[in-house]
């Protein structure tokens, strides 16, 4: 019982670590736009939904995207892109079971850049936590719309919502 503590720790100091690897550029967070009410455990997007995905084409027109993350279901590949046709990326796919290796990827190969996170109401309040914000984020299940901006800086992360 004793090695699963001592291993949690030692899991958590890297999360930290990891998290605080990378002083500057701004990541976005969002939950994916309104889905479908049919489509089971992996909807589409509704007609709001796929207007609203649209929109974040304008919503970052004065922002230079790096890259944009989803995960991968319909609901927030869809969010994801419309953003990622309009900049000619690709959208990347993450696994939002291991939000560490997202963030450790995000430090490694986009630091100082701006990228975009397509999730989930209870996958993007967890990467905002692991990106050393302190502030709870709760996003309801019935909202949408709502971005986080985790603006990296060398004296500490700062969380900002806008929609």
């Amino acid at each position: 019982m004793r090695s699963i503590w001592l291993y949690a720790l030692a899991l958590l100091c890297s999360l930290s670590l990891t998290a605080q690897a990378c002083d500057s550029g701004t990541l976005y967070l969002m939950r994916h736009a309104e889905k479908s009410a049919q489509g089971g455990s992996d909807p589409a997007l509704s007609a709001q939904g796929e207007a609203r995905a649209q929109a974040l084409v304008d919503k970052f027109s004065q922002q230079s995207i790096a890259a944009v993350f989803s995960t991968d279901y319909q609901r927030t590949r869809a969010t994801a892109t419309p953003l990622a046709k309009a900049r000619q990326l690709d959208v990347i796919l993450y696994n939002p079971d291991q939000p560490a290796q997202l963030l450790q990827r995000l430090a490694q190969d986009y630091c100082g850049k701006h990228v975009v996170i397509v999730g989930h109401s209870n996958t993007v309040p967890e990467l905002i936590k692991l990106a050393g914000i302190t502030q709870p984020v709760v996003i309801a299940e019935t909202a949408f719309g709502d971005i986080y901006q985790v603006q990296r800086s060398p004296h500490g992360n700062r969380l900002s919502q806008f929609n």
